[in-house]
């Protein structure tokens, strides 16, 4: 359905006899008459949603049905996310496709992404040289990788109006790809356009609590009123299962920390107290591994070291011994490549030094493709772990029914200093074309760019979010949608915002129906005051459903009787109390299930 700027629906009225009578009907019963096709056979009009039923039961009308809106050509594969999201029903409600809104991604590369243009997968013009803040590398060869491609794809899909725009900062670059490379390729898309989202995390950089060099950037690129960006989102990671947080503790009386199972720390084999924390190397795979201890950088005064040992063995194959005496930072890395053809397991193990340190809070972020000890909690990196306002986005898979279940790998919160990460949940593992990356596209990296593509269909329909802040200064208009995006995302999880979904899966209609000009009450707000209340549910209840409300919970509207008027209430009463098909959230299965 689609509503016009007085929130009358836009209907076809077919008649029972000529077209001019029923076109008569129709103004008769307070609609207005759009224009008439013989072709079609019918009356194409503007009713008040109230006249619906007078204007289908009058005798010149046959019956009263919707239009057809075309398909846009986007290419051969579109991400699951579009309909399991219902951003499809976003576009078609409110006519957006993101048209006049500046999207950026930052990942690897664009690798194979003619491929994708040439299939209609990506539109024919994208900005990938202004923000290429290292101009020797080129972020189209195969080096540069292909997954910014794939992240493309996804925002074209949802958003296949916007323009768009690709930051490289020389991640696989031989001589680029710093932390500095990449806080400049940031600062200019955050310069020239409304939206940006990026893959990348960072290790080692800084504590995990938002003040690292790489996370207050963007916080403050974000933040900037001289920049037109609106929303940053960022992939919050995918190392709940490549983490590792604990005190240290002596291991059989010696200098090396003991892995065991903890109130946070999963033993995934069972095995009990070691003196290691066993991982899987894959045949010409690298292993990395970073950690960090809970003193302050430039001031670290506790000296742990990391080693590398062949698995149940004495002999060391990559050690990381810099000294801590009260001015470095604390930090240890190792990074080892297996060369073979072999799955290799190794042991990665702490020492305190001489066992003079401090027992202090380790944290280790371990790449490999499987590691014994891991502690999901605290488990987001560097960049996603930004605050002020940065959107770190967590997963749910596409094949999960119910959209319910957070992806295993899908990082946790908390922060360092206590703040809940992620921010909110899309989805992934999600269908690309494969030109350059691998299809389907698992990962927060996946997830992500669906919510740079909805942020854009929210911009279109309210111009007012993309307008500079008057006098400079900041204005409401800088939260509000991101506000919108996370206070009407649907809760996953244990009831209320939490360290695992966020806020919860975005709904992008909920937030359409709070931001959007025009807004009709798609999902109840019948006031159009950008409000679900009270006045909307009892209206829609006596109004339109003709139920005469019941204590104590239909009397104020509250379907689910969670002492909470919201979209959920709203959109129960349309969809299974007045019969009106409008799509359900993302969960809600069965008629009769209004609360996912």
């Amino acid at each position: 359905m689609r509503f016009d700027a007085d929130g009358r629906l836009v209907a076809y009225v077919y008649p029972s006899g000529p077209l001019d009578a029923a076109a008569v009907a129709v103004r008769r019963l307070g609609g207005t008459v759009e224009r008439a096709s013989p072709e079609i056979g019918a009356v194409q009009v503007a009713l008040p949603v109230a006249s619906v039923r007078d204007v289908a039961g009058d005798a010149a009308v046959r019956y009263v049905g919707l239009p057809r809106y075309p398909v846009l050509n986007a290419g051969t594969r579109v991400t699951e996310g579009d309909a399991i999201l219902n951003v499809d029903d976003l576009r078609n409600a409110y006519g957006v496709d993101g048209t006049g809104v500046k999207i950026g991604v930052i990942s690897d590369g664009l690798d194979e992404f003619e491929k994708s243009q040439n299939s209609g997968d990506l539109p024919p013009s994208i900005d990938y040289t202004t923000c290429n803040v290292v101009p020797a590398f080129d972020p189209t060869t195969p080096l540069a990788g292909g997954e910014g491609t794939a992240m493309l794809e996804i925002v074209h899909d949802l958003a296949p109006g916007a323009e768009l725009w690709f930051g490289s900062f020389g991640f696989n670059s031989p001589t680029a790809g710093t932390e500095a490379d990449f806080m400049a390729a940031v600062n200019c898309l955050a310069q020239h356009v409304d939206v940006v989202v990026d893959d990348i995390s960072w290790f080692g950089i800084g504590p995990y609590d938002g003040t690292s060099g790489v996370s207050q950037n963007t916080s403050s690129a974000l933040n900037n009123v001289s920049n037109p960006i609106r929303l940053y989102a960022t992939s919050v990671g995918n190392w709940a299962r490549r983490h590792y947080g604990d005190p240290y503790q002596p291991c059989d009386g010696g200098e090396t920390h003991t892995f065991q199972s903890s109130a946070q720390t999963v033993d995934a084999h069972g095995a009990g107290p070691r003196c290691s924390n066993p991982i899987v190397v894959g045949p010409f795979s690298s292993a990395i591994v970073v950690m960090e201890w809970d003193d302050a950088f430039g001031a670290a005064c506790n000296d742990y070291d990391l080693l590398l040992r062949e698995h149940d063995s004495a002999t060391v194959i990559g050690f990381s011994d810099n000294p801590q005496t009260c001015t470095q930072n604390p930090v240890e890395e190792i990074a080892w490549s297996n060369a073979t053809f072999d799955t290799v397991t190794l042991d990665v193990v702490v020492e305190s030094v001489g066992g003079l340190a401090a027992s202090r809070e380790l944290n280790l972020f371990i790449i490999a493709s499987d590691v014994a000890y891991y502690t999901p909690a605290g488990s987001v990196p560097n960049q996603g772990d930004a605050g002020g306002g940065v959107i770190s986005v967590a997963s749910i898979g596409a094949g999960d029914p119910g959209a319910d279940d957070i992806q295993p790998y899908s990082s946790n919160g908390p922060t360092e200093d206590g703040r809940q990460k992620p921010d909110l949940t899309a989805i992934d593992c999600v269908n690309v074309t494969g030109n350059g990356f691998t299809s389907p596209f698992c990962g927060t990296s996946a997830a992500a760019p669906h919510i740079a593509g909805i942020a854009a269909l929210l911009l279109e329909c309210n111009p007012s979010l993309l307008a500079a802040d008057p006098g400079g200064s900041a204005s409401g208009d800088r939260t509000l949608l991101s506000s919108a995006l996370l206070e009407t995302a649907l809760d996953r999880g244990a009831p209320g915002p939490d360290n695992v979904y966020g806020s919860g899966l975005v709904y992008p209609l909920a937030a359409a129906e709070a931001l959007c000009a025009g807004s009709t009450g798609l999902l109840g707000d019948v006031d159009c005051d950008a409000g679900v209340d009270a006045v909307d549910a009892l209206f829609i209840l006596r109004e339109v459903a003709q139920i005469p409300p019941e204590p104590p919970c239909l009397e104020l509207g509250d379907v689910d009787c969670d002492l909470a008027l919201d979209a959920v209430d709203a959109l129960g009463v349309l969809r299974y109390v007045a019969g009106i098909p409008l799509p359900p959230p993302p969960g809600c299965r069965a008629i009769g299930t209004i609360a996912p």
